[in-house]
């Protein structure tokens, strides 16, 4: 063995096995999910009570979800020109992030990027994301409480695109 090769060490556990490791691990995990609630919770209440008209929720015992919200009927295409341009370059530029971290590549090497299973990964993410708003628009504005199934729909579609330029990157999972 030459000099500059150090021989493997292995960390002494003494007193210490295997599932006690692992009951820790689960533990530290347990208690990051539990601070999480702690600092979300909050969060997601203010946005109900943004949401409902504050004399309502109230008298309906402060539930956990928005009373009452008066949705406009609104799709992904109104709002005027800018607006529907600026939304889609912000899903743009997130897809494009997504496929550069699925790449495990920079910007500079932007031929790596501009792969065409990657580009059509973007461009289809965009458009399905387009009209599944659509459809999540109206069933919000409808009320007829199958929102949160029409929401998981849109966003599995979504995923669905990106997988075409997840796989060209040669990585198995």
């Amino acid at each position: 063995m030459a000099t500059s090769e150090a021989a493997p060490v292995d960390v002494p556990t003494y007193g210490r096995s295997s599932s006690r490791r692992v009951f820790g691990l689960i533990g530290q995990y347990g208690l990051l999910v539990a601070l999480s609630v702690l600092v979300v919770g909050p969060l997601v209440l203010t946005v109900f009570q943004a949401m409902s008209p504050p004399f309502i929720w109230v008298d309906r015992g402060r539930p956990w979800h928005p009373v009452d919200v008066a949705w406009k009927d609104r799709t992904w295409w109104t709002g005027g020109a800018l607006s529907v341009v600026v939304r889609t370059l912000v899903v743009i530029a997130l897809l494009a992030w997504l496929q550069k971290v699925a790449a495990d590549r920079g910007w500079r090497p932007f031929s790596t990027l501009a792969t065409p299973a990657r580009v059509g990964a973007v461009v289809g993410g965009t458009l399905v994301f387009a009209f599944a708003m659509g459809a999540v628009f109206a069933s919000f504005h409808d009320a007829d409480g199958r929102s949160g199934i029409v929401l998981v729909v849109a966003g599995l579609a979504v995923a669905a695109t990106q997988v075409l330029g997840f796989r060209s990157s040669g990585q198995t999972w």
